[in-house]
């Protein structure tokens, strides 16, 4: 086997190991950008919503401004708890 061979071979290892869960290529750059030599790769970041959340938000105030909330925990304004116009003057 010639060393371009052996390269290719190298590659293709670890995108198969990568396939089958054995290596995440985005957690071992050097792997990953070895098999970007080789291969076209697309990356991504995934966010996976599981379910809705029970009994977390409860009413309360601003921790920034006093200001009531509502039921949700992050002012638009200042950051800290939906609803509040404080706009983080306090």
């Amino acid at each position: 086997m010639e060393y371009n061979e052996i390269l290719e071979k190298l590659a293709a290892d670890f995108v198969e190991l990568h396939e089958v869960g054995g290596i995440e290529l985005e957690q071992w750059d050097t792997a990953h950008q070895f098999v970007k030599h080789f291969y076209d790769t697309e990356e991504r970041a995934e966010i996976r919503v599981i379910r809705k959340k029970e009994g977390k938000h409860a009413s309360s105030g601003c921790t920034n401004c006093g200001k009531d909330a509502g039921p949700y925990e992050l002012c638009l304004e200042c950051l800290n708890l939906i609803d509040c116009d404080c706009k983080g003057t306090k």
